[in-house]
């Protein structure tokens, strides 16, 4: 991803607002990868001792997963996380079955 900095999110973000893009991503804190076992994906919990985002302007991004499946996902924004005090923390692994 190439980007720098933003007042705003883009025009043509989901999201009306920062705020409410910020509220949305605050609520959900666990993130899923695919691991090398076909189905499972691992968690991860991202738990912070505050929250505080701001927008980036995106000049450019790729991600080799999402670009395996045209026209189901598209890029929407980006929000800049900066002096945060974080902790990760294992979750439990979701399976799931392959995409076809």
């Amino acid at each position: 991803m190439v980007g720098e900095r933003a007042a705003a999110l883009p025009a043509d973000s989901a999201f009306d607002s920062l705020a409410a893009a910020s509220w949305f991503f605050e609520q959900g804190s666990v993130g899923h990868s695919p691991n090398e076992r076909t189905g499972e994906h691992e968690a991860l919990e991202l738990d912070t001792h505050e929250w505080a985002v701001e927008p980036l302007a995106v000049e450019a991004v790729a991600s080799s997963y999402f670009e395996s499946f045209p026209g189901r996902a598209a890029f929407d924004h980006a929000l800049l996380m900066r002096d945060i005090a974080n902790e990760w923390h294992e979750s439990e692994s979701v399976c799931a079955p392959p995409v076809a």
